[in-house]
């Protein structure tokens, strides 16, 4: 895993570090003021990696200390020496969690500076090995193949999503299924407040998704043009949200899902639009009027068919043919896929036709 300034890849804009190392701090004291301590202690991980004017134990325990926390931060350590003596504060499962997602991240001052966590990985040791189910000879070394184990998951789960989003919507339910399934075994072990972010692709990747995949893979075009409305929806909403975006796990696993769900709405979106076409034409071209009557014009009634897949919309019938208009109905109206309906033309009746109904009439 990567800090969120790596993630987002925005150190290339900062022109030198102090300038870097303002638009760190800048977006974590954002983060604190809206609430967001998942996405505080992300942006004071990154600044982990640059040693300008700070203390990394006392930031160091300022993360633990936001990630550990379930809900409102009620203890804030000035040190790490603090942190370790209020462990009673926090959950230490949750610490436990915190700290092993700090290790996996990597930032510089924690890799140069390992005797930082010493002390806290002596304490969590016992709660990291009953997590993660690693063992070692030394605390350090059990937190440090926890970290290797989380990394590792993490890293499958990536694989798994690159996979998704290479394949096509009638392809594309078997890779989200294996990828679904990672996350769920991922879940148990991320920080406590990265776990409900997965719960968005169990949202994304649920029941819905599931019968357009299983739609796309039948042709049932109706059935996929009706469904991937939600899906699209869903996939749009998740894009749109900005509460979650200083999240790493949010940007590297929950983000492109999202966007994949767009690239497989947009294709098959176009596969109906092209199967979904209406196609109205009548019934017959042979119609009936009785000319006898001598007037100058004639109702037909005729039928109009839809023999498309489509159904076609706010139909408005415009003849090109001289001498004859729409008389009902006068108002746009719809034709369903496989349905017809009767409409009624005016007809102008010519005089050699008169002549030709009268001289048939007296023969």
């Amino acid at each position: 895993m990567q800090t969120i300034l790596r993630v987002l890849n925005l150190a290339r804009d900062a022109s030198s570090e102090s300038e870097l190392v303002a638009f760190i701090d800048e977006e974590g004291g954002s983060c604190v003021v809206n609430g967001d301590l998942l996405g505080a202690g992300e942006w004071l991980t990154s600044r982990l990696n640059y040693s300008l004017g700070i203390d990394p134990g006392s930031l160091t325990a300022k993360v633990l200390a936001l990630w550990a926390s379930s809900g409102d931060l009620n203890f804030s350590p000035s040190s790490l020496a603090d942190l370790v003596s209020n462990l009673q504060e926090f959950d230490s499962m949750a610490l436990s969690t915190a700290l092993v997602g700090l290790l996996v991240r990597r930032p510089k001052l924690i890799v140069q500076h390992p005797e930082l966590l010493k002390d806290l990985c002596y304490r969590l040791s016992g709660d990291v090995k009953k997590l993660f189910g690693v063992d070692g000879t030394r605390p350090s070394d059990v937190c440090d193949r926890a970290s290797i184990v989380l990394g590792g998951m993490v890293s499958k789960a990536v694989d798994a999503l690159a996979v998704f989003q290479s394949a096509k919507c009638i392809s594309v339910r078997g890779p989200a299924m294996e990828l679904l399934k990672l996350l769920r075994q991922l879940k148990p072990f991320l920080l406590v407040r990265e776990r409900p972010l997965l719960s968005h692709a169990d949202l994304l990747l649920g029941g819905g998704f599931r019968e357009f995949c299983q739609s796309c893979e039948r042709s049932e075009i109706r059935k996929v043009a009706l469904l991937l409305v939600d899906v699209r929806q869903q996939a749009q909403e998740a894009l749109r949200t900005r509460t979650n975006e200083h999240s790493v796990i949010w940007q590297t696993l929950i983000k492109p899902i999202a966007s994949h769900l767009m690239v497989v709405t947009d294709e098959a979106s176009r596969s109906c639009k092209v199967a979904l076409t209406p196609s109205i034409k009548l019934s017959s071209n042979v119609f009936k009027s009785d000319l006898s009557k001598g007037t100058s014009h004639s109702i037909v009634s005729a039928r109009i068919i839809n023999e498309g897949v489509g159904n076609a919309m706010r139909v408005r019938l415009d003849p090109t043919i001289a001498g004859v208009k729409v008389v009902l109905p006068r108002d746009p109206f719809d034709l369903p896929a496989g349905t017809d309906r009767i409409i009624d033309l005016e007809c102008e009746v010519r005089a050699d036709w008169l002549f030709h109904s009268y001289c048939l009439v007296m023969f």
